[in-house]
């Protein structure tokens, strides 16, 4: 059943659908992270340092190819999520296939031009070693199809990200990530291949996603079986996507050009170093990502009903919930951090990732307080201001990271990303604040002991680890400090009706729970 008017305004029934598909964007994201984490190592092993290098600088330069889209997967969610919530399903079928449209074209010129200039951008700009600069131009190539199959994935994906549906969303999205992962190196092994067959991996896992969300999209939105292409639609929406183009691409040297000055200041090796500490830091992100991921749908049906005060709620109770999930998290990955590193990565990851892997941690923390502020602006068309952000960040940070990289190298660049995920922060719950009349709420209304808590937490693992390095016998302590967390959290930190609130949240999961998703 889709959502109804009543479940968009009607107190707990949005509420309820947004931690709903949380929950199975949170399930996901961990199973397609448990998968990672458990492969990664024999990847590691498989490629070396200075092939996972190459392959940590060639998933960089996808996140350039995807925004190719110019913004059009958002963009779609926004316009056909307005006709959605207004019971217009043609203009929400003619939202989605204009937007597709732009996104074939666009992303498909931009692919032949990087299938073209593969050999330049690997020679020149990667500084690859010679003797893996042929499989590394194939890899450029595959990767840069990869790109077009994904971007049109996220745009056809909209019927289920506007109704919520976050439970066939995962299984068609997730579902191929996590076989794409266990494949990875059995197919290494096998072939004795290198980047070539991870790239052919990654494509691959890439046609299933769409091929599987197009099937599903056109079950919900029986209209997308006709073509419709509206004019009249191009310019409001290359307006918005426009915005999150312009930031997107501010964005990528803004994230990954750390990678890049490692590379040309040291060596694909010190990529690697920093990529697996980036890549065990991104966990928080994933984590934080996949319970917001539903607000946005959520926020665009609340801002085009005028449901404010809903919207208002909903955007206080997500706060909150990020900051008590992740905040143990940060802490507990802080104090496992080395000994996890040697296990996992081996020694020499353990020795030079550790510090630029707590400097992150800390980073990502302070950028998942954020993601709710920023998915508002997304959700109410400020995509220009988002988009000056950070194109003002953008010269500031690259000397930075020049010279934080060049100096101090995988631990510098950790610093210039972290510094950077800081004042983003800032700016984006500032803004809400002022302009939104959206309070930065994200403990409980008892704020001191909300503080003291996570404070208690940080000076255990810290005295502890003085007394052992042993991976297994801090496990053991993380799982009991975690424990004691929660218990303290529910009973000192939350007050009465926030604890009866998610009693009442968690009774309508329950019972929504039933329903199936199509």
């Amino acid at each position: 059943m889709d959502g109804s008017s009543a479940d968009i305004v009607g107190g707990g029934g949005i509420r309820a659908m947004v931690a709903r598909s949380g929950i199975w964007g949170l399930t996901g994201g961990l199973a397609a992270l448990a998968a990672s984490f458990v492969v990664t190592p024999f990847i590691i092993r498989l490629l070396g340092p200075a092939s996972y290098g190459v392959w940590a600088l060639l998933q960089s330069m996808l996140s350039y190819l995807i925004l190719a889209d110019l913004g059009m997967a958002r963009a779609s969610t926004k316009f056909a999520g307005d006709c959605y919530s207004k019971g217009d399903g043609e203009g929400e079928a003619a939202a989605i296939w204009t937007s597709a449209v732009i996104t074939v074209v666009v992303t498909a010129l931009c692919a032949l031009a990087v299938i073209f200039a593969a050999r330049f951008l690997v020679t020149t700009a990667l500084h690859v070693p010679r003797h893996l600069i042929r499989p590394s131009v194939l890899a450029v190539r595959i990767i840069a199809v990869a790109s077009v199959v994904g971007s049109v994935a996220g745009t056809m994906n909209t019927p289920q990200t506007v109704r919520l549906r976050w439970g066939v969303l995962t299984l068609s999205s997730s579902g191929p990530a996590v076989i794409a992962s266990v494949a990875a190196p059995i197919v290494l092994v096998l072939t004795s291949g290198g980047v070539v067959v991870i790239a052919t991996v990654a494509a691959a896992a890439a046609v299933v996603t769409a091929a599987a969300n197009l099937l599903i999209a056109v079950r919900l939105q029986p209209g997308l079986l006709r073509p419709r292409f509206r004019r009249n639609l191009v310019s409001p929406l290359l307006r918005y996507g426009g915005g999150l183009t312009i930031s997107g691409l501010a964005t990528i040297p803004l994230v990954t050009a750390e990678r890049f000055f490692l590379a040309h200041n040291h060596s694909t090796s010190v990529v690697a170093y920093y990529a697996v500490a980036m890549s065990i830091g991104s966990v928080l992100t994933v984590i934080a990502s996949t319970v917001a991921q539903p607000m946005f749908p959520a926020l665009v049906r609340l801002h085009a009903a005028g449901a404010h005060k809903e919207l208002r709620h909903l955007y206080r109770q997500a706060q909150q919930g990020i900051f008590l999930i992740v905040t143990p998290a940060a802490i507990l990955m802080i104090f496992l951090a080395e000994p996890f590193l040697r296990l996992w990565a081996g020694p020499q990851y353990a020795e030079h990732s550790t510090f630029p892997l707590i400097v992150i941690v800390v980073g990502v923390s302070m950028n998942t307080l954020a993601m709710v502020p920023y998915t508002y602006m997304l959700a109410s068309g400020r995509t220009s201001f988002i988009a000056k952000i950070h194109l003002l960040e953008l010269l500031p940070y690259l000397a930075a990271a020049m010279v934080l990289t060049a100096k101090f190298g995988a631990l510098g660049a950790a610093l210039a990303w972290s510094s950077r995920m800081a004042l983003d922060t800032l700016i984006f719950v500032t803004t809400c604040k002022r302009h939104g009349g959206l309070p930065w709420a994200p403990t409980s209304t008892r704020i001191l002991v909300g503080l003291l808590v996570p404070a208690s937490l940080i000076a255990s693992t810290a005295l502890l680890s003085t007394f052992t390095s042993s991976l297994v016998v801090r496990s053991a302590c993380a799982t009991a400090l975690l424990l004691v967390y929660v218990g303290v959290v529910w009973t000192l930190v939350l007050t009465t009706p926030e604890r009866s609130g998610m009693r009442s949240l968690a009774s309508q999961l329950l019972t929504r729970g039933r329903q199936v998703d199509i």
